[in-house]
């Protein structure tokens, strides 16, 4: 699967509402750090809750298709 998370995590960001500055104050990184990210093809995951935390979304799942989600979150 190829996603470009850095893509996705700027189109939140943007469909949220957040400036670059309200973002990167979230994530407590500087605006130039934020731009490095949106360019990002990959990302490490500790950072990816952070962000995720940030803004409201779970990215983890944007690497899962939908039968595996549905798959995943019937496990107990």
């Amino acid at each position: 699967m190829s996603i470009h998370i850095g893509s996705i995590i700027k189109g939140l960001v943007k469909t949220k509402g957040l400036t670059v500055e309200e973002f990167s104050n979230k994530i407590n990184c500087t605006r130039r750090n934020a731009y490095k990210i949106f360019d990002k093809p990959s990302i490490d995951t500790e950072l990816l809750v952070t962000i995720s935390k940030a803004i409201g979304e779970n990215l983890f799942f944007r690497y899962l298709k939908d039968e595996e989600i549905v798959k995943y979150s019937s496990i107990k």
